[in-house]
């Protein structure tokens, strides 16, 4: 996990449930979500933790 993830909150083992609203079924999905949201330079991810459901921005990072 990198720092924009680190800086967000999010912690190994969280569970991500959704990214801009869309279910997280497949890589793929998160993927997707990542570069629609890219313009804005950061994306919402609904987030689980030890029971416990929550939402965290965090930062897209582009490395070429």
């Amino acid at each position: 996990m990198g720092p924009p993830a680190q800086r967000s909150g999010l912690r190994e083992g969280d569970i991500l449930l959704k990214a801009e609203g869309m279910e997280l079924v497949r890589v793929s999905d998160l993927r997707e979500a990542v570069e629609e949201a890219l313009d804005r330079g950061s994306v919402r991810l609904t987030v689980s933790r030890a029971g416990r459901v929550f939402e965290v921005e965090t930062e897209i990072m582009v490395s070429e």
